[in-house]
């Protein structure tokens, strides 16, 4: 008994062994995982073993939270990429200007480039090195619309009317804004202390004007803070369109009765003439 016991675990340690054998011989050496060089991204393909530019694209305008730049039309765009630096301090960096999205490069060389914009498009910027690497931004630009014929019909000039009365020393300049942006001045003049005298008038022509949005028109009368002529009626400000089109409004009127220009000149009256310094603003959608 003893004696079979024994050949019958030799005979299965036998076969263990062979089975382990077999079972070694159908084991190959781990596959290396793939590497990928040379070849820049900008989030639309692989990244590059290499490291890629430190790459920094601004605008002028600046875009919004959504990369859309806006603007009147025509729209200027200023592409600012002179802040981006290499990977490696002993690399070059290159830039390249595709300015209508189209997948042609429009100019290149620059870190700093501009266009201008007539309608919808989506320029891409990238910032490349020698080996290959590159770093690109895309924006939407979108000038204002303008299209042909009557409804392309755009403003063509803002002017502000005042009655006032000449003090014939002192020549204090009228100012003039539109959305912040002074259009210009105007000096009193005329013979002193003329009652009724002739309006004064400016007018700015093809102004910065945003189609559909509220514009914001300021007259200022200064010094600040100090009471001196001219005497002040009202002031009133008219916008033109090239289709002939008119849009007006009073931004003041001493009496508060009567809007601006009807009547006779408020400046003549005693009171409610004004000399105290005068900022009054208005807006206007056209």
């Amino acid at each position: 008994m003893k004696l079979g016991y024994r050949v019958w675990s030799v005979a299965m340690l036998a076969g263990v062994v062979g089975a382990m054998v077999a079972c070694s011989g159908d084991v190959g050496p781990l596959p290396t995982a793939p590497t990928t060089s040379g070849a820049g991204a900008d989030g639309d393909g692989p990244m590059s073993a290499q490291s890629l530019p430190n790459a920094v694209f601004r605008t002028v305008p600046a875009a919004d939270a959504g990369g859309t730049i806006s603007g009147n039309n025509p729209l200027l765009v200023q592409f600012n990429n002179c802040q981006s630096r290499p990977a490696n301090e002993d690399d070059d960096l290159k830039f390249s200007y595709d300015f209508d999205g189209d997948g042609t490069v429009d100019a290149f060389g620059h870190c700093r480039w501009e266009h201008t914009y007539t309608k919808p498009a989506s320029p891409r910027v990238c910032v490349s090195d020698r080996r290959g690497n590159d770093v690109c931004q895309t924006w939407d630009v979108r000038p204002s619309p303008v299209s042909d014929g009557p409804a392309s019909a755009r403003v063509a000039s803002v002017t502000f009317t005042i009655d006032y009365i000449p003090d014939g020393g002192l020549a204090f300049p009228f100012e003039f804004y539109l959305n912040g942006n002074l259009l210009g001045t105007a000096s009193t003049s005329g013979v002193p202390f003329q009652c009724p005298a002739p309006a004064l008038t400016f007018t700015a022509t093809n102004p910065a004007w945003i189609d559909g949005a509220a514009n914001t028109l300021r007259f200022l009368k200064t010094p600040p803070g100090v009471q001196v002529w001219p005497a002040i009626g009202w002031v009133h400000v008219e916008v033109k369109r090239t289709d002939g089109s008119s849009q007006g409004a009073c931004l003041y009127d001493a009496d508060g009765g009567a809007p601006c220009m009807a009547g006779p000149p408020n400046s003549c009256l005693f009171p409610p003439n004004n000399w105290t310094p005068i900022d009054v603003s208005t807006t206007m959608t056209f």
